[in-house]
């Protein structure tokens, strides 16, 4: 049988992947025009380092909100862009495991 879990993460590591590709920049930069041009994180941190990713959000004349980031519909892991270091990239960490994995220039990898 499929696990429908591992398959989903799978799913969201290869879109995150493509995305950064096209860079990182905070959501307060986000407008109608860029908001599908790269991967948007909020200010708030998780997990000591890990600045949530954007997954749906809502931006018009009257509102400049986040909906909702990866991981927040499971417990199981936390994922975000670490800023630190020389270029930001996406750690995805499980709370059970000590292996983590790792987006940056279009790849992943675990690491």
């Amino acid at each position: 049988m499929i696990n429908l879990d591992t398959v989903y993460f799978i799913s969201m590591l290869n879109e995150l992947a493509e995305l950064s590709l096209s860079g990182f920049k905070p959501f307060s930069e986000a407008t109608r025009e860029n908001i599908n041009d790269c991967i948007f994180y909020t200010d708030d941190i998780v997990d000591e380092d890990l600045h949530p990713i954007v997954r749906n959000h809502l931006i018009n004349e009257h509102h400049h909100d986040v909906i909702d980031v990866y991981g927040c519909e499971t417990e199981q892991y936390v994922i975000g862009v670490v800023l630190g270091g020389d270029k930001p990239y996406i750690e995805a960490r499980f709370n059970d495991a000590e292996e983590y994995y790792m987006i940056s220039e279009g790849r992943w990898w675990c690491a």
